[in-house]
């Protein structure tokens, strides 16, 4: 089985340098589409961070999609090839952030996880300290542009302060 991952948890975990996160929670098995492999070395994604997803990128699979499936017109090519690779290979797992795909992947059966729950996952698991975790997640709100609602945040930070 593999974990398919969409670029933002990736970009995310970049600027915060925890994309080994992903190894540890996931080992071998994380693969992304050829697509997102463009969308993720593009000129527009900040150096440190490049050189970064780069590195990363080496050690995953990074896997073909020809003739992805347009599941919405609102989607990206990178986004609907995610998809795609998801639902054909019965992925265990979609990283992704995006709401309409966490639906779209839902809908398929597919589990889904952002990058909130992957530093959440780290820290239950005691690869991140609480502590670590709802720092990383203060600064992808206030600093790198992860985009939520209060009310996530909210449960997040409480999620990140009931463990133990």
């Amino acid at each position: 089985m593999i974990v398919v991952a969409d670029s933002s948890p990736l970009i995310f975990l970049a600027k915060v340098e925890r994309l080994g996160l992903l190894k540890s929670l996931y080992g071998d098995r994380i693969a992304i589409p050829a697509q997102v492999k463009m969308e993720l070395t593009r000129p527009k994604i900040e150096s440190d961070d490049a050189y970064a997803l780069a590195r990363f990128i080496d050690e995953i699979s990074v896997v073909p999609v020809p003739r992805p499936k347009k599941f919405g017109a609102a989607l990206s090519v990178a986004d609907n090839a995610t998809l795609t690779l998801a639902v054909r290979k019965g992925a265990e797992r979609l990283l992704v952030d995006e709401r309409l795909m966490r639906r779209i992947a839902s809908a398929k059966g597919i589990p889904v996880t952002g990058t909130i729950g992957i530093l959440y996952a780290a820290s239950r698991g005691g690869i991140l300290s609480r502590e670590e975790a709802a720092g990383d997640l203060r600064r992808l709100v206030r600093s790198c542009g992860l985009r939520i609602s209060v009310a996530v945040y909210d449960a997040a930070m409480a999620a990140f302060s009931d463990e133990g």
